[in-house]
């Protein structure tokens, strides 16, 4: 077998991230936070499916002076909720943030976070800042900082990047900023059994997404490689043990580390069109991130074969090296997981091919992918091996 070859030169950038916590329970990891950092005012962002688990946490912590609660983050963050978050935080003054939930809940206030340390007023202003629009992150001296409790696998929790859809337009725009990875990281598997078994599961395909995307990215290096691929056996191993026995709390814990290593790549460097027509299936069609992930990415690893280098073999390897192609083991460990993998699954059919792919075009990932997208036809072919 020839050498893989990787890029001869780069530069990557580490997280801007203090502390990845493990082994203990939310209440008591979240005491020690509030000990060490002599926060007074706690302000807790979460779904209502979560908002009695945070409302119990608050009453647990009576020795701060204030704390308060903000549940109403919908899917797919859309703005009008992230500008409210914002005007909440602003009048709470919190001295710690802590983010309870799944990718929709984090992306919130990283960008919540992002309105009020630069200033930004409205839509236009926010848009203005986005990557489609090469907004470019400010110097802030003392940026917003957050801690967070993932009850998902999407990663968020690391990223330097977040997304946001423009209720407008219904392209999901995405911004960036070394701060945005949570400060504290809080892993706690027992959290999660909550987690509906749909969401975990292809929450844990779109970190293999992640890993994968990584890979195969121009921006690949060896950091990189050896983080995604050992996060590839890990959530293999450990997604197949969970949909077997739920209450497996060990395979749990395993998938948060399979996260942790895979998201390593989020923001640092670019995916390709599985993340970036993903983004598009989630602001037109209202299809959740883990679920574009599961449809998504093995067509657009079918349609990049023989443009990535070779590089597909680390993936075919690290997932089932049994297994045809990569393309067919990475279908064959969603097929295990019993998720969706046609469009039509998740209600998307061909008469919103067009306008997908017309929305596409801007997105960073999708200019980004291995094999050049020249035209929204591409991404139309892309949707059709997904069909």
């Amino acid at each position: 077998m020839s050498a893989i070859i990787p890029p001869p030169a780069g530069r990557f950038a580490l997280l801007d991230q203090k502390v990845v916590a493990w082994g203990q329970h939310l209440d008591a990891a979240l005491y020690e936070e509030v000990s060490k950092r002599g926060a007074r005012r706690l302000f807790i962002v979460t779904t209502r499916s979560l908002s009695q688990r945070a409302a119990a946490m608050a009453k647990a912590h009576g020795d701060l002076d204030a704390v308060a609660v903000e549940d109403a983050i919908p899917a797919h963050t859309p703005m009008p909720s992230v500008f409210a978050l914002a005007q909440r935080l602003a009048a709470f003054r919190p001295d710690l943030i802590l983010a309870l939930g799944g990718g929709s809940v984090i992306d919130a206030v990283k960008i919540a976070g992002l309105i009020q340390a630069e200033g930004i007023d409205g839509r236009d202003g926010l848009i203005a800042r986005s990557m489609q629009k090469g907004g470019q992150p400010l110097a802030i001296s003392d940026p917003p900082r957050y801690i967070a409790a993932p009850t998902t696998l999407s990663g968020a929790e690391f990223g330097t990047i977040g997304g946001s859809v423009d209720p407008e337009t219904r392209i999901k725009f995405g911004f960036a900023a070394s701060w945005f990875p949570a400060e504290t990281v809080i892993f706690d598997p027992a959290l999660c059994q909550a987690t509906p078994e749909g969401l975990w599961l292809s929450s844990g395909v779109r970190a293999t997404d992640h890993a994968v995307e990584a890979i195969l990215s121009p921006d690949a290096n060896p950091f990189i490689d050896g983080c995604a691929l050992h996060a590839l056996r890990l959530l293999g191993r450990s997604l197949r043990a969970t949909r077997a026995d739920p209450g497996d709390l060990l395979a749990r814990q395993e998938s948060q580390f399979g996260v942790w290593l895979a998201s390593q790549s989020v923001g640092r460097v670019r995916y390709g069109a599985s993340h970036g027509i993903g983004h598009q299936l989630g602001a037109v069609a209202g299809v959740a991130h883990g679920h574009t992930s599961c449809i998504m990415l093995p067509a657009v690893m079918a349609w990049n074969a023989g443009h990535v280098g070779g590089r597909d073999r680390l993936v075919h390897e690290a997932v089932d090296p049994n297994a045809p192609d990569a393309a067919t083991a990475v279908a064959q460990l969603i097929a295990d997981l019993g998720q969706p993998r046609r469009l039509a699954d998740v209600g998307v059919h061909e008469d919103q091919f067009d306008r997908i792919a017309e929305l596409a075009m801007s997105n960073p990932f999708v200019k980004a992918n291995p094999r050049p997208i020249a035209s929204p036809a591409d991404v139309v072919a892309i949707l059709r091996l997904a069909a």
